[in-house]
């Protein structure tokens, strides 16, 4: 019989306030643990916070950062030391997002060790991400991450776009894989009931008199686009007078604020509803409520809540960054421009003709349960990690 081969995953944070790619490790992972040994490691502490998700089957490894993390994040020694033991259990180590020192630790330690590493940038490397706070992630690039992404066993791209800005980093061609995001494979017809029989909880989401809203699902980031959307809302409301927008997710560092501010010298204020993080029964109550989901951002690496939103089969909305390669062919979106006008026209036209709103939601709910279940992504990886072992095997017979 074969021995399962160990896999350890490396991430910055297991805090759902952390955003996508906790929902990838708490969804993914329990899948792959069925045919392989997997283990996560994860910092505690400033920015990467306490784990609050359960990731079932797996082995949880973790360690205090030191203060020194408000300038690295999950910088400490005991991160480093845990690490070093972490990474010498696994025949594979898998790194999810760029630029944090478990990050830069796991490469180092596993090429002492000649343990093959596969990366996962999550769309670290899309171009507003680069820009954001710029001058510090060209110092890690040019310290570690560049020669990290370069030297890995693959890369993986959640889409074709990100393939190819992963290949203009520097990596071959031959060693970036494309393999998407995915969700649970619940069945459609416990979805179907939760739009038929589930009342929104008046009292946990204060959505009372709320006769139609939108969806923003994510964190309240500058990168999310949350602007667009204020400057939308003007150029709907006489049409829709009764329109209001749902922000659940956690606040980015006072972003909040700035778009509290932002509507009200708008004029919308009052369009804006703000519920903090939200996740289980009451996030899918919320979403498979909603007439519309929107996503304004102004780059995405691979939504994972534009992937719930077409699994409540409610209509999806969102700019041009956020498409994931099959979105626009497969007729389950619109995507627009980043541009206020366009992103109202869009919303307009999903309120104001409801053959087109089921048209796109039942594209979407097909188009998810087809290609994108962590069952079916759980596969591709588990075939991208054997390819790996079977590369480090060959290096070292020559």
């Amino acid at each position: 019989m074969r021995k399962q081969i160990t896999v350890g995953h490396v991430v910055a944070s297991l805090s759902t306030k952390w955003g996508g790619p906790v929902s990838v490790i708490t969804g993914l992972l329990p899948e792959l643990a069925q045919v392989a040994n997997i283990r996560v490691f994860t910092p505690i502490g400033y920015r990467s916070g306490e784990p609050d998700v359960e990731v079932n089957g797996v082995d949880l490894w973790a360690a205090m950062a030191g203060s020194a993390s408000r300038f690295w994040t999950g910088y400490g020694g005991e991160v480093a030391k845990r690490l070093s033991e972490f990474v010498a259990g696994c025949d594979v180590v898998h790194i999810h997002e760029l630029w944090h020192y478990p990050h830069y630790v796991a490469w180092q330690v596993a090429q002492r060790k000649k343990v093959p590493v596969i990366i996962t940038p999550h769309g670290a490397l899309e171009p507003w991400v680069l820009r954001y706070k710029g001058l510090r992630k060209k110092l890690y690039s040019n310290f570690f991450q560049r020669r990290a992404l370069r030297e890995a066993a693959f890369v993986q791209a959640l889409t074709p776009n990100e393939a190819e800005l992963i290949r203009r980093f520097g990596v071959p061609q031959d060693h970036i894989r494309i393999v998407p995001n995915g969700i649970p494979k619940l069945t459609l017809g416990e979805l179907s009931e939760k739009r038929k029989g589930h009342q929104v909880k008046q009292n946990n989401i204060k959505t009372k008199g709320f006769r139609e809203y939108g969806l923003f699902l994510g964190r309240i980031h500058p990168k999310k686009g949350l602007d667009l959307l204020v400057r939308a809302l003007p150029l709907l409301i006489t049409k829709h007078p009764d329109l209001r927008i749902l922000i659940a997710g956690p606040d980015e560092r006072g972003h909040r604020a700035y778009i509290e501010r932002l509507a009200r010298a708008m004029g919308v204020g009052d369009r804006l509803l703000f519920l903090g993080l939200v996740k289980g029964d009451e996030k899918w109550d919320i979403l498979t409520h909603a007439k519309f989901f929107l996503l304004p951002s102004y780059s995405e690496g691979f939504s994972m809540a534009i992937l719930e939103a077409l699994a409540a089969g409610i209509p999806v909305v969102a700019t041009r960054a956020c498409e994931i390669g099959t979105l626009e062919q497969n007729q389950a979106a619109i995507l627009v421009d980043s541009n206020p006008e366009a992103l109202a026209s869009a919303i307009d036209q999903v309120l104001s003709f409801p053959e087109l709103a089921q048209r796109l939601a039942d594209n979407g709910r097909r188009l998810v349960w087809e290609r994108y279940t962590w069952e079916t992504v759980a596969r591709e990886l588990m075939s991208m990690y054997e390819d790996a072992l079977e590369l480090a095997h060959k290096e070292v017979k020559e």
